[in-house]
């Protein structure tokens, strides 16, 4: 969970039967006919909690204080089991499961906005305020450190990059195969990149203003959008 003092932060979720199983409860304790009284079923969850209950209680089984010097704008969680995060300090970060860091980035010449992880490999893509899309290997022996120079030519765990144009580029999503790569665009349009080739394979006008998430359909046949106006 991305903090505004830049913190990051990891949760054990090793109870989710027991949440889900509270969920249904909740659920069925409203009669059809009667909305949702939220605050009968919050009191009479307390009691569950003050009678012993095993009821889950999530705590952080990492924290990583500081993890960017500015607030964390974006995370993913890679293939590899590493969580990259992305900030305004312009820096790519990974990470293990634990919180321990493995290498600090320079992603960036402006903030890091979106961070999408590549669904086998150990790849990752970033965009920043520039709107270029930037691959990188965060495997493990890739290299990498908080000395690599901040140019193009000086990236150590550089792949590949794409010049999207003003405003053609902002949130990420990797389609299922990891041959595609969806950006929402500050123009409402919906990009569609080839990752092999850096062209646009397709390209969708949403009719909102600003495409602030994307995200692809388990299948990869459908890409989801969701825009500054609610849509």
């Amino acid at each position: 969970a991305p903090q505004l003092e830049s913190d990051l932060i990891f949760f054990e979720a090793s109870h989710l039967r027991a949440h889900s199983g509270f969920r249904r409860w909740a659920r069925a304790q409203a009669p059809p006919e009667a909305p949702l009284d939220l605050d009968r079923l919050l009191g009479q969850a307390a009691e569950l909690h003050s009678a012993g209950s095993s009821m889950p209680q999530y705590t952080p089984s990492a924290r990583v204080d500081g993890a960017h010097e500015e607030g964390i704008w974006s995370l993913s969680w890679t293939a590899t089991d590493r969580v990259c995060t992305g900030g305004v300090d312009e820096h790519l970060g990974v990470f293990t499961a634990a919180g321990a860091r493995e290498a600090r980035l320079r992603a960036a010449h402006v903030g890091v906005v979106s961070v999408a992880a590549h669904p086998k490999d150990a790849v990752v893509a970033t965009n920043a305020v520039d709107c270029t899309v930037r691959f990188w290997d965060v495997s493990a022996d890739a290299g990498g450190d908080e000395g690599t120079p901040a140019t193009e030519e000086g990236y150590k765990q550089l792949v590949s990059s794409i010049e999207a144009g003003a405003v053609e580029a902002w949130a990420l999503a990797y389609s299922p195969d990891g041959r595609r790569v969806a950006s929402g665009t500050q123009a409402g349009a919906l990009n569609v990149w080839d990752v092999d080739t850096g062209n646009v394979a397709a390209r969708m006008e949403t009719q909102d203003q600003f495409v602030l998430s994307v995200a692809y359909s388990p299948g990869g046949d459908l890409v989801a959008c969701g825009g500054v106006d609610g849509t």
